[in-house]
């Protein structure tokens, strides 16, 4: 009887010890996959008016391309140097607002543009509002409720691309986003405040049993894994994209540009829209919105990281500072006191 009850100890042990070893592996597995990610989702936070937005205080190194790339976030949610609202005296200040492009995922931030930028001149600060998956819309939001804060003197948005159609959709990469409708009188802004998507589910099943399997897959990996809990419903399928719809993603993109230009001229700034595709350059065509085409400049297949994205690497974020830098010294937008050798 003993033996038996030794037999099944031992059984029993080496089972807990199997479970935990698993539930082990499976936490540190994951966690590598998460660092591996070309930028740690730990980076951004739920934010009830812009969707996501940047954690303040949040930092990571990503080893996506086998070197570390570290990503610091300020206190402002920002992607950039800690720096009051208040603009001193003596400094000319504008504000980028863009997406993965402008927040410069794959680029250490001393290589970014907006850092490169500054060299051009003197008493220059680029502050960077670029965020990871921003469609226009929100990056007209970032403008309107943090970007003017700031005092800018010029607003650049960075539109490279209008990927995934964002600003025509309020779920964007399994995130609820806003968005703008046009309305008979402008725009309208839908699906705001966002929905909190860590806001428990209501509970209807408060047994003992469903308690314990709600706990168990909340505190376990191998639990969930194996018991994952019902299925959430999938999202709607996004329409087919047809002639009537594209029209639609250029006209609501221009509305959403006038609306960034306006912005900037209430608070004493200029706007300039930022491209390489022309049809998004054609949109504004007789709007005022003044357009810096990276076209040519961007005609490079060495100018790309090495992933899906496809996003500017290094050498074109250089490219992209020195063409800033020259349409804003050709248009006399930046004032003879800073610029270098005047």
């Amino acid at each position: 009887m003993r033996e038996i009850a030794a037999r099944l100890l031992l059984l029993g042990g080496g089972l807990l010890v199997a479970v935990l070893g698993t539930e082990l592996v499976l936490r540190v597995v994951h966690g590598r996959t998460r660092q591996e990610l070309l930028v740690p989702s730990g980076l951004f936070r739920w934010d009830p008016r812009l969707g996501w937005a940047g954690l303040p205080g949040a930092a990571g190194v990503s080893h996506y391309f086998g070197h570390p790339v570290h990503y610091t976030i300020n206190s402002h949610g920002l992607r950039d140097d800690e720096t009051a609202y208040a603009k001193p005296a003596d400094v000319f200040r504008m504000v980028v607002v863009g997406d993965s492009d402008t927040f410069g995922e794959g680029i250490p931030v001393e290589r970014h543009f907006t850092r490169l930028l500054e060299g051009y001149f003197r008493n220059l600060e680029v502050l960077n509002l670029g965020v990871s998956g921003y469609g226009i819309d929100q990056e007209l939001l970032a403008l309107q409720l943090e970007g003017v804060r700031y005092q800018p003197d010029v607003v650049l948005a960075l539109v490279l691309h209008y990927g995934s159609h964002r600003h025509m959709h309020s779920v964007r990469f399994g995130k609820a986003k806003p968005r703008f409708v046009r309305g008979p009188e402008g725009l309208v802004l839908v699906n705001s405040p966002v929905p909190d998507p860590y806001a428990p589910a209501p509970v209807t099943d408060r047994s003992l049993p469903a308690r314990l399997d709600r706990k168990l897959r909340h505190r376990s990996r191998l639990y969930a894994r194996f018991f994952p809990g019902p299925a959430a419903a999938p999202p709607p399928a996004d329409p087919e994209p047809d002639a009537a719809f594209e029209a639609e993603v250029h006209a609501l993109g221009r509305e959403i540009f006038r609306e960034m230009q306006g912005s900037a001229a209430a608070h004493g700034a200029r706007f300039l829209l930022i491209t390489k595709q022309p049809r998004i350059a054609a949109s504004v065509d007789g709007t005022g919105i003044p357009v810096l085409d990276l076209r040519a400049a961007l005609d490079n297949p060495f100018f790309h990281l090495d992933e899906p994205a496809g996003h500017p690497n290094e050498a074109a974020n250089g490219v992209i500072a020195r063409e800033i830098a020259r349409f804003l010294t050709e248009r006399a937008w930046i004032p003879a006191a800073h610029r270098r050798g005047a």
